[in-house]
């Protein structure tokens, strides 16, 4: 019956997209530094040895200028730069190198990210042999409104020529480009959006700053070199008060075997390598951590595609952030030929591994897991004192220790955890001639825990320990903020009156303490620890935008 189908007519429909579709483009989520982000990509891809980024506030609104002395690019490939999803050829011929080292893949890079600004943009560029410097202009508004996917390019004139050698440093080639108009973020964001780029750029490309090569930033300001700020603190650890705080390089292992599809040859290959470098950042005073992020919220692993950072502090699923491991980051490693296996989006800016690499890092990581979180149990969390308050610290403790006499003695906090408290009765020892006092500062508690923890030894000598929960409000804000206001109070005051406060608490709970069984003991002290609990809230609630 085949010799009597009926056979319709094939047409073919024209579906090349309404030129508003770039205006799609300018919605792509992009951070301001991730975009700029985008583009130092395809400077780097160009071999640039010297990036400049460049903000300054024009007269109605923001401009961004980056530039850089890379292989540059002629006519022929300037025209192909801007065409969204532009093959291989295109791109390898303009950055210069053909390997799956390179940073760009999907031929959106560059477009997207400067449509991201929601500008123009002019794009000077000037290739290897090229005796003139060609320029184009893309406004993404102005293309929609024209409905035509033409955009002008043209010759520089003399004064852009020679605006153009003087930026790229009297390299033959290179690359500039001019973003105004902007209207993603205004002049008044001008210096929260400069801080944010100087701080991103200096992390993200680290590896490249620590390989030599150069990124200045310019703006309202002097320009400024970067020096490279290492969230693992090991290549730059943290110098303060000649006191070094590195970290510990607890591993650095290839993970072989990966598989994933050739680029080129779409040809399935089992040879890719993914470079692992486990880290436990140094103790350190609360002043110090909270200045460098050192923090749970930090924490985590860290995805560097072609040593640029990609993402970082997250875990993938591979294990649950808490206090314990606040002072573990991990850094992956990887070239662009495991994208794909990697999950690396169009954007750039998140990862999404497969189920063998997450097997295989995790089975590669989870002893050092276990290491650093009895490390951290052990007690390695808690640092004695701080710098602020270690020279009073050391004054009121010796205070206390004079009044120890008239404050009389009381018993040693039970641990609930000793075998040897079962059915037992416990009486107060009344002969500890000396005392003492210790006051240390514990970093891993959570904000929402209690204020501190007070506790009394017996061991020859009455001991009266308090722990502070460092980040609690109560400490955050008051005892660690130095004077009051008005000067009626000094930091030293406020120091003394908590610690004050915290032993005479301790020492009240240890006094009433009942003389029974080990049960009725642990009953009592539970109903103390609701009590403090219960304060620890009520303080917090209480604190939070009282009247100064």
């Amino acid at each position: 019956m085949a010799q009597y189908a009926n056979k319709s007519r094939v047409d073919t429909i024209d579906i090349t997209p309404s030129t508003n579709f770039l205006l799609t483009t300018q919605a792509t989520g992009y951070l301001v530094w991730e975009a700029v982000n985008d583009i130092i990509d395809n400077m780097d891809d160009a071999l640039a040895q010297n990036f400049q980024v460049e903000l300054v506030k024009g007269k109605t609104s923001p401009k961004v200028i980056l530039t850089d002395d890379g292989h540059g690019m002629d006519k022929k490939t300037l025209s192909n730069c801007l065409i969204l999803g532009v093959g291989e050829k295109e791109i390898d011929n303009y950055k210069g190198r053909i390997d799956d080292r390179a940073s760009g893949r999907y031929g959106t890079g560059l477009n997207t990210s400067i449509a991201t600004f929601q500008g123009k943009a002019t794009i000077f560029s000037r290739g290897k042999g090229e005796s003139k410097l060609y320029k184009l202009t893309y406004d993404v508004a102005e293309i929609a409104k024209s409905n035509s996917w033409s955009i002008p390019i043209e010759e520089a004139d003399t004064g852009e020529t020679i605006w153009f050698d003087s930026s790229v440093n009297g390299s033959d080639t290179g690359t500039l480009i001019v973003i105004e108009d902007i209207t993603l973020f205004r002049n008044e964001d001008y210096e929260k959006t400069r801080q944010k780029l100087i701080k991103t750029m200096a992390r993200v490309f680290r590896k490249h700053i620590l390989a030599g090569k150069k990124f200045t930033f310019k703006g309202e300001q002097k320009a400024m070199v970067l020096e490279p700020f290492d969230p693992m603190f090991h290549d730059v650890p943290i110098i303060e008060d000649g006191i070094t705080y590195k970290s510990e390089l607890m591993q650095d292992t290839t993970i072989t075997g990966i598989e994933y599809r050739c680029r080129k040859t779409g040809k399935k290959k089992k040879d890719g390598t993914i470079r692992v470098k486990c880290y436990k950042l140094p103790r350190a005073e609360e002043s110090i951590a909270k200045k460098y992020g050192m923090n749970m919220a930090n924490s985590g692993i860290y995805i560097m595609r072609h040593d640029r950072e990609i993402v970082g502090a997250k875990t993938f699923g591979i294990y649950n952030k808490n206090s314990t491991l606040s002072r573990y980051y991990v850094e992956l490693y990887y070239d662009t030929e495991l994208d794909e296996v990697m999950g690396l989006t169009y954007l750039k800016n998140s990862v999404d591994p497969n189920q063998q690499i997450l097997d295989k890092l995790s089975n590669l990581i989870q002893p050092d897991i276990l290491e650093v979180r009895k490390w951290w149990e052990r007690g390695a969390g808690k640092v004695t004192n701080t710098k602020t308050h270690r020279p009073h610290v050391t004054k009121y403790e010796r205070h206390a220790e004079d009044k120890s006499k008239k404050l009389g003695p009381v018993t040693e906090t039970l641990d609930k955890k000793k075998p040897t408290l079962k059915g037992t009765g416990i009486h107060s020892n009344n002969e500890a001639s000396m005392s003492s006092t210790k006051i240390d500062y514990d970093f891993s508690n959570n904000p929402m825990g209690k204020i501190f923890e007070g506790r009394v030894k017996l061991n020859g000598k009455q001991t009266t320990e308090i722990i502070v929960n460092a980040n609690h409000k109560l400490n955050t804000d008051y005892m660690n903020d130095g004077e009051s206001s008005d000067k009626k109070y000094s930091q030293d005051s406020v120091l003394s009156l908590c610690y004050s406060w915290m032993i005479s608490l301790t020492h009240a709970k240890e006094y009433n303490r009942p003389q029974g069984t080990t049960d009725e003991i642990q009953e009592y002290y539970d109903r103390w620890d609701n009590i403090e609990q219960k304060l620890s809230i009520q303080m917090r609630t209480l604190l939070d935008g009282q009247p100064q």
